[in-house]
């Protein structure tokens, strides 16, 4: 069986050519339909043939368990939501922001989509602990995407709210920090202040069953972005996976 580290000695991909992205409206989940259905990978940007490369194939085809790709990273994504994550992250013109990293899984498709591009964008990764920094932080070095890469320890919103004070912007975000209701609406009023115009913005587990659990008080992913994410400021853009994207709407120029 092919592994993930089997495949890392392929050739870097050329440099990505910037298109414009697509949006799928039509993946949009309601309330009603939250976990009923995963809606497949689909690409956001043009390029030729059905992979970015090798490594995004990879996700495509990986072992699995159960519904979860099983890489040797503990970690808890669907092949749909990492075959989003590694083509934003190399598709993004700016630096990268991630909340939540536990073991590295996402932190990990996110540096290597960074390293394929070829480009000089950074990673920033978020976690409330300590150790889950230290394993993730010893994971990257272990692959050599530690010079690109650094972290921040502390709440998501908190952080965020420091980045827009060292005025930092970010072309991609991925929101995995916290499930609560609370916790993801404190980033989502925040996102506004720190993602460029034309980023992106991927929650994880919005389209989950468990948020529409009224007895399930630790998931309510899709109620805090539908209520809190500003629409004057982003737009819907597809749903794959478990994953909910939406883009910063950019303001025509006068």
């Amino acid at each position: 069986m092919r592994t993930l580290f089997s495949w890392l000695g392929h050739k870097r991909s050329q440099k990505p050519t910037y298109t414009e992205p697509m949006p799928h409206p039509e993946s949009f989940v309601t309330f009603e339909q939250l976990g009923k259905h995963w809606h497949p990978f689909l690409p956001t940007f043009s390029y030729p043939g059905a992979y970015i490369n090798e490594h995004h194939r990879f996700f495509a085809e990986c072992p699995q368990k159960g519904a979860l790709i099983d890489i040797g990273i503990k970690g808890f994504l669907l092949s749909a939501d990492a075959l989003k994550l590694y083509e934003l992250a190399y598709f993004s013109r700016g630096d990268v922001l991630e909340l939540g990293c536990y073991h590295g899984l996402s932190t990990h498709i996110l540096a290597m989509a960074i390293c394929d591009s070829g480009t000089q964008k950074k990673l920033v990764t978020n976690d409330l602990f300590p150790e889950a920094i230290d394993i993730t932080g010893a994971l990257l070095q272990k692959h050599h995407y530690d010079s690109f890469s650094s972290f921040r320890c502390g709440y998501a919103a908190d952080v965020c709210r420091q980045l827009v004070g060292e005025k930092r912007h970010f072309e991609c975000v991925f929101i995995d920090h916290s499930h609560t209701y609370e916790a993801v609406t404190a980033v989502c009023k925040v996102l506004g202040d720190i993602v460029t115009p034309g980023g992106m913005c991927l929650f994880h587990d919005y389209n989950n069953e468990w948020n529409a659990d009224p007895n399930n008080h630790d998931y309510g992913v899709w109620q805090a972005v539908q209520e809190n994410l500003p629409r004057e400021l982003f737009n819907f853009y597809g749903s794959y996976g478990c994953t909910g994207l939406f883009r910063r709407k950019i303001v025509p120029t006068q």
